[in-house]
């Protein structure tokens, strides 16, 4: 393992479910909330752009402690994004639904050890969570021009979807591998 990625966070990682001798992974961590977010095993589906691979959420840097390790998630295509004060983490993840792609943000709760999903629809994915107090957030998409491989297409402003923490259903970290439903969908299956 390259030991320069891990940012000082000596947890055995080798020791995460289905992890690779010589693997690749991406850390985030927010001092604040003395909490950090390992993606890693990411592998490429039919070719087509679509991820998979694990998570795996740690605390307390000076001595880690795993809150939870899960293989067979998609893989956000931006990092997540810690609020300000580190106690919320937001993934953006994508599901099938109805016959159709659908994006929800997984919201995890590090001091609470808790998680909560908010739906953001089948076009979803152009939102970006933003903050407007440590316990409200706001998914928004801003009107931008997207370049693709066959051109450009331009993105046009969508509803914001507010987010209060205090009104979100949760569920603890130990019910996370089974709730909602479409997560065992996401699955790598052996």
């Amino acid at each position: 393992m390259n030991h320069s990625d891990d940012k000082g966070w000596n947890y055995p990682f080798e020791t995460l479910p289905e992890w690779r001798e010589k693997e690749i992974f991406h850390l985030w961590e927010h001092p604040g909330s003395d909490t950090a977010c390992v993606i890693y095993h990411e592998t490429e589906l039919r070719g087509m752009s679509d991820w998979t691979g694990a998570i795996a959420l740690l605390k307390n840097k000076a001595e880690p402690k795993l809150l939870f390790a899960e293989i067979g998630y998609d893989t956000p295509d931006r990092g997540p994004a810690y609020s300000e004060n580190g106690q919320f983490l937001c993934l953006k993840t994508y599901f099938w639904c109805d016959g159709q792609e659908t994006t929800a943000f997984l919201i995890l709760d590090m001091l609470q050890e808790r998680f909560s999903f908010c739906d953001a629809g089948p076009i979803g994915y152009h939102y970006t969570v933003i903050e407007k107090t440590p316990d409200s957030f706001c998914l928004e998409v801003t009107p931008f021009t997207l370049s693709l491989h066959k051109g450009e297409r331009e993105v046009e402003e969508l509803v914001p979807i507010p987010l209060q923490m205090d009104r979100q259903t949760w569920r603890p970290f130990s019910e996370l591998h089974d709730y909602p439903g479409w997560w065992k969908k996401w699955r790598v299956k052996k």
